[in-house]
């Protein structure tokens, strides 16, 4: 784990703006040409699956920490209904909030991010949840 501070939502939502521009402009790629394939990628998604992989990576996480839904609510910002939300793989997170409940977590996004990855991963492997 590593220090990382919080640069605030909106640098966030900056940074992510101008990554997503950046490889739209590389891909050579209109704007309705990206539009069409998020649509075609948003409607072969498994939401469900993407959410509760992220609750439970966070949920891990929290645990191994030993850090209550409470304490991580508070180091995050966000409130305690929106962490249990997600943690159940109920709540849909924005970029902004897992970047803060990386930050709460005492990591940075792309680690908080491979342990999404793995539980992902795994839940395609196993099919049990």
């Amino acid at each position: 784990m590593t220090e990382w501070k919080y640069p605030g939502d909106e640098v966030i939502r900056r940074a992510f703006l101008a990554t997503v521009s950046k490889i739209v402009e590389e891909k050579g790629l209109t704007l309705e040409e990206l539009q069409k394939r998020m649509a075609e990628a948003d409607k072969d998604m498994d939401k469900g699956l993407h959410r509760r992989a992220l609750g439970r990576a966070i949920k891990m996480l929290r645990e191994k920490q030993k850090m209550s839904r409470r304490e991580l609510a508070a180091s995050a910002g966000i409130s305690m209904r929106l962490t249990i939300q997600i943690e159940r793989g109920q709540g849909h997170a924005s970029v902004p909030q897992i970047c803060r409940i990386a930050h709460g977590l005492k990591l940075r996004p792309h680690e908080l991010m491979q342990h999404y990855e793995n539980a992902v991963k795994q839940a395609d492997s196993s099919q049990a949840w």
